[in-house]
């Protein structure tokens, strides 16, 4: 389906789900869109932002940035967040967190 996505001219694919996707290769879909296409997702909503630990989101968000960004990328819990609780909320401050630390640390390099 890429290289269709990439005939196409799509502007973004949204929904990169590295847990739930179907055989999502993250590191395959970058190379094969290079930056022509926008990415958009990178960590898991359900899984990892919902039920993740601190260090499962930190680690979730770095290797999205790390594999999908930093240009043509949109950083963001895929699908969407469903579960209103503490957890959900302390691993959406981990979430930003890790993303100020991290794109800090790319915009040095």
């Amino acid at each position: 389906m890429l290289d269709y996505y990439v005939e196409a001219g799509i502007d973004a694919l949204i929904g990169i789900d590295p847990i739930q996707g179907t055989k999502t290769d993250m590191p395959r879909i970058r190379a094969k869109v290079g930056e022509e296409i926008c990415l958009w997702g990178g960590v898991s909503g359900a899984v990892t932002v919902e039920m993740g630990s601190d260090e499962e989101v930190r680690s979730a968000v770095r290797r999205a940035l790390c594999t999908l960004g930093p240009q043509s990328f949109i950083l963001s819990p895929v699908d969407n967040i469903t579960i209103d609780a503490p957890q959900t909320w302390r691993n959406l401050e981990v979430f930003l967190d890790e993303w100020r630390l991290s794109w800090s640390g790319l915009q040095a390099l």
